[in-house]
């Protein structure tokens, strides 16, 4: 069996669920300020295969993906979590002991095998990372196409966010080798 070497790499991008620009452009300078600087970023897509935000953050949900151009390590996937919820608060509305959050940022490690989300709500398929964070193997990666779960939200399988993936996979040539040669491999 292989072990994960302790310095592997990953790409970090961040999904934003929004309904408002503004503070969706603070947001990520906030989020730049935490992780570097955004090298590829989608276009702005209704937020429509479900509601569950809708209660807490109104309607008209967009949903965007930035990639950042620093490497991370998959391992410290909790802690851009955390990042992102101290971001994530920042722009909430307080009613009184509540917040209702203005925007949802949550990180995401592009691997050698996939891409994983760090999420603050606990299913069946997800585990732990941290207080009250969990993690989600979204999307595997076979060779070079990602291919989904059961569990993966469709907004993942979008044509445009296909090719934001692919777009964004390509570029980490500058990573290291063994992270090229695992993804040009096919796994199954």
């Amino acid at each position: 069996m292989k072990l994960l070497a302790k310095n592997s790499t990953a790409r970090l991008l961040v999904s934003a669920i929004y309904n408002d620009r503004v503070i969706l452009e603070s947001a990520l300078e906030s989020l730049e300020k935490q992780f570097g600087r955004v090298d590829a970023e989608t276009e702005e897509m209704e937020y429509l295969h479900t509601h569950s935000y809708v209660e807490e953050m109104g309607e008209g949900l967009k949903r965007r993906f930035f990639s950042f151009i620093k490497p991370i390590n998959p391992a410290n996937l909790a802690d851009a979590k955390e990042r992102t919820m101290k971001i994530e608060s920042k722009f909430a509305d307080r009613v009184s002991n509540l917040a209702f959050r203005k925007v949802n940022l949550d990180p995401i490690a592009l691997g050698a095998t996939g891409l994983t989300i760090a999420t603050q709500k606990d299913a069946t398929y997800r585990i732990c990372i941290g207080r009250d964070i969990f993690a989600e193997k979204t999307l595997a990666l076979v060779g070079r196409k990602f291919m989904p779960f059961p569990w993966t939200h469709p907004d993942f399988m979008e044509p445009d966010v296909q090719e934001f993936l692919e777009y964004t996979l390509a570029g980490i040539e500058t990573f290291p080798s063994e992270f090229a040669k695992h993804i040009s491999m096919n796994m199954f």
